[in-house]
């Protein structure tokens, strides 16, 4: 859909509040999400870790929070940062 996206066009996320990095508890995991070289690979890489962790039924020792704000803070990464790449 991109390439139907002329040179002023924009992208419009609609996305709630709770995707913003200050939401995950461990510094460790908001800081991988802020990694100023993220690109596409590294935050699906970073989702697909804490779907892992999910599936261990370990991912509030490991410090993620709920599955919602995951999913909100990856598609305000990739909307926002990865996009405009």
């Amino acid at each position: 859909m991109l390439p139907l996206i002329n040179n002023r066009g924009k992208i419009i996320t609609v996305a709630s509040t709770l995707g913003k990095y200050k939401m995950v508890p461990n510094a460790i995991i908001a800081q991988s999400f802020k990694d100023p070289e993220i690109d596409k690979q590294k935050l699906f890489e970073l989702v697909k870790k804490f779907e892992e962790s999910v599936g261990r039924g370990t991912y509030k020792q490991d410090g993620y929070p709920s599955a919602y704000i995951i999913s909100k803070l990856a598609i305000n990464v990739y909307s926002s940062r990865i996009l405009p790449k």
